[in-house]
C-alpha cells in the first residue's frame, strides 16, 4: 500500500510538471509568432534608399532619394481613359499612387518612362527560320522595357528653410517638359507624412476624338469602337490602363506609347450595339485554280450613323501563283506587300450592310 501511495504521489508530480512546462511552451511559443510577425512586418517595410547630395552653389544642398524597390513608392492605374461618345471627346487622366517610408516636406515628384535599352538590336540576314526564332527573343525583351519608375527629389536649402516648414501646406505645382531622351511629368511642393498614401494627379487632357468602329474581319470578326487622336504630349506606355466609355468601366487594357503630333489610335471594347457575321459561302478547287468567297453580314444598331473600318486579309502574291481578288464593293486600300485589304463606310441606324468578298489564287506553270 505504501508502494502504491508513493507511486500515484510521483505520479501526481510528472503530471503537474509537464502542465507547468506546456503552459510555459505554449506561452513561449506564441512570444515567438508575435515576433516572427512584427519582423515581417517590418521587412515589409523597410526599404533600402540610396541618398545622393549635390551642392550647386555655398547656400544650396541638393538631397537626392533614389529608390527602385516597388515598396517604396506605389504606382497603380497610371493612365485612366474617358470616353464620351456623345461629345467625341477622349480625356487621358495620369495618376499615382504615391507611398513613403519616411516623412518627406516640400518635395518634387519626376514621373517618366524608362527604356532599359541602350542600343538598337543587331542587324540579321533576313532567313526565315533564324528571323523567327530571332523576332521571338526580340518580343520578350521588348516586353521587359518600358517600367515606370519614380525619382524622388528633395530641396533642402538652409538659408529658407524655416520659412518653407512654417508654410501651411504649399499648393502642389504641375510641370511637363521634354528632356533629352525622356517626357517629364513633374508635382512639386508635395509633403507627406510617414507611411501615409496620397494620390497624385499629373495630369488631365482632353482631345477631340475621331470615333469609328473597327471590324477584325482577319481573325475574331469583332467590332470594336475605336477612337483617333492627335495628343500635344509623349505619353509613356503603360500595361494597366483603365478604360471608361460614357462613364461605364469597361476594364484594364494596355496603352501603347502616343507620340505628340502623331495620329493614335485608341480602342474601347467590342461594340456590342453592332452585329457582325461572316461566313463562308463558296470553295472550289480545280487543277491550276482555287476559289474561296465569304459574306459578311453587318448591322447598325447605334441610334445614330456611325463609321465603321473592316480588315481582312488575302494570300501575298508569288512568283508562281497570282492572286484576283473578288469584292461586290469597292475596298478603300489594297496593300499587296502585306496582303491587308480595308473597307470603310457609313451605315445608318438600324441600317444593314451586305459584303461579298473572296479570291482566286492562280496557279501558273513553273
Amino acid at each position: 500500500d505504501n508502494n502504491v501511495d508513493e507511486f500515484l504521489k510521483d505520479t501526481d508530480k510528472i503530471q503537474k510538471f509537464y502542465e507547468n512546462y506546456s503552459y510555459k511552451i505554449k506561452k513561449l511559443k506564441d512570444e515567438l509568432n508575435e515576433l516572427n510577425e512584427k519582423l515581417e512586418n517590418k521587412r515589409r517595410t523597410t526599404h533600402l534608399v540610396k541618398v545622393g547630395i549635390f551642392c550647386p552653389s555655398t547656400k544650396t544642398v541638393n538631397i537626392y532619394f533614389y529608390s527602385f524597390k516597388s515598396g517604396f513608392y506605389s504606382i497603380k492605374n497610371p493612365y485612366t481613359i474617358f470616353a464620351n461618345t456623345e461629345e467625341g471627346i477622349i480625356s487621358i487622366e495620369k495618376n499615382l499612387k504615391f507611398y513613403a517610408p519616411l516623412k518627406l516636406e516640400n518635395v518634387s515628384l519626376r514621373y517618366y518612362s524608362v527604356d532599359r535599352r541602350i542600343k538598337p538590336p543587331p542587324f540579321t540576314p533576313k532567313r526565315r527560320v533564324y528571323y523567327r526564332k530571332y523576332r521571338k527573343s526580340y518580343i520578350q525583351e521588348q516586353q521587359q522595357i518600358n517600367i515606370s519608375q519614380m525619382e524622388i527629389q528633395q530641396n533642402v536649402m538652409p538659408v529658407y528653410r524655416k520659412e518653407i516648414l512654417v508654410a501651411k501646406e504649399p499648393l502642389p505645382e504641375y510641370k511637363y517638359s521634354e528632356k533629352g531622351t525622356k517626357s517629364v511629368f513633374t508635382v512639386e511642393k508635395i509633403s507627406v507624412d510617414k507611411d501615409e498614401f496620397i494620390n497624385v494627379n499629373l495630369t488631365r487632357d482632353k482631345y477631340k476624338g475621331d470615333f469609328y468602329v473597327y471590324i477584325d474581319g482577319y481573325s475574331t470578326v469583332s467590332p470594336f469602337l475605336t477612337a483617333e487622336i492627335t495628343p500635344f504630349r509623349n505619353y509613356p506606355h503603360n500595361n494597366n490602363t483603365k478604360y471608361y466609355v460614357d462613364g461605364m468601366f469597361i476594364g484594364f487594357g494596355t496603352l501603347n506609347d502616343l507620340k505628340k503630333g502623331k495620329t493614335a489610335k485608341i480602342y474601347l471594347g467590342k461594340d456590342s450595339l453592332t452585329f457582325v457575321k461572316k461566313e463562308l459561302v463558296e470553295r472550289k478547287s480545280k487543277e491550276k485554280e482555287r476559289l474561296l468567297k465569304w459574306k459578311y453580314k453587318i448591322q447598325n444598331l447605334h441610334k445614330k450613323a456611325m463609321r465603321y473600318v473592316l480588315v481582312d486579309r488575302v494570300p501575298l502574291e508569288q512568283k508562281d501563283i497570282k492572286i484576283e481578288l473578288i469584292s461586290s464593293k469597292k475596298w478603300k486600300s489594297y496593300n499587296k506587300v502585306k496582303g491587308k485589304i480595308v473597307w470603310e463606310f457609313i451605315i445608318n441606324p438600324n441600317d444593314v450592310v451586305i459584303l461579298e468578298f473572296g479570291y482566286k489564287e492562280k496557279f501558273l506553270k513553273k
